[in-house]
C-alpha cells in the first residue's frame, strides 16, 4: 500500500532497482508490524508435535491428491467432448456399459472401444493411472 500511494515519487530510471528496493522495504514493514504485536506463546505438547511431525504422508496426501487431480482434468480435456462424457461416466462414476449406452446414445460395442483406446492413452501417464487405483480403491470407477 505504501508503494501505491507514493508512486509518484518513484524513480522510472532506477526500475533495474526497483525490486531490491521493495524486498527492503516489505522486510522492514514486517519487522515494524511484528514488533508492534505482544508476544504470546502457548503450551505445546511435545508428543502431539512429534506424531504430527512423524506423519509425513498424512501431510502429503493433500498435496499429491491436488497433483492427481491436476493431471487427470488435462487428459480430460485433451479428449473430444463425447469421449471426454465417456471418460467421466466410465472410469470416474464407475457407470457400466448399458447405463453409458443409454446416457450417450451409443452402443455397447462403441462404449468397449472407447474404453480399450481410452485405457491405452491412459496407461502411458503413470499420474493418470495413480489416480484411477486410488479412485478404484475408494469403490468408484473401473480399474484399466
Amino acid at each position: 500500500m505504501h508503494v501505491f500511494r507514493h508512486r509518484q515519487a518513484l524513480d522510472l530510471e532506477q526500475a533495474e532497482s526497483f525490486s531490491g528496493w521493495l524486498a527492503v522495504l516489505v522486510r522492514r514493514r514486517c519487522i515494524d508490524l511484528y514488533r508492534q504485536q505482544p508476544m504470546s506463546f502457548q503450551a505445546v505438547d511435545l508428543e502431539e508435535a512429534e506424531a504430527w511431525l512423524s506423519s509425513t504422508a498424512k501431510q502429503e496426501e493433500p498435496a499429491e491428491d491436488g497433483e492427481l487431480l491436476a493431471a487427470v482434468q488435462a487428459f480430460k480435456y485433451k479428449l473430444k467432448p463425447s469421449w471426454r462424457q465417456f471418460f467421466e461416466l466410465y472410469f470416474v462414476e464407475g457407470l457400466d456399459y448399458e447405463d453409458i449406452s443409454k446416457r450417450l446414445s451409443i452402443g455397447k460395442l462403441r462404449c468397449k472401444y472407447m474404453r480399450a483406446v481410452l485405457a491405452r492413452r491412459a496407461q502411458r501417464n503413470p499420474q493418470i493411472m495413480t489416480a484411477l487405483g486410488r479412485q478404484r480403491s475408494k469403490g468408484q470407477g473401473h480399474a484399466l
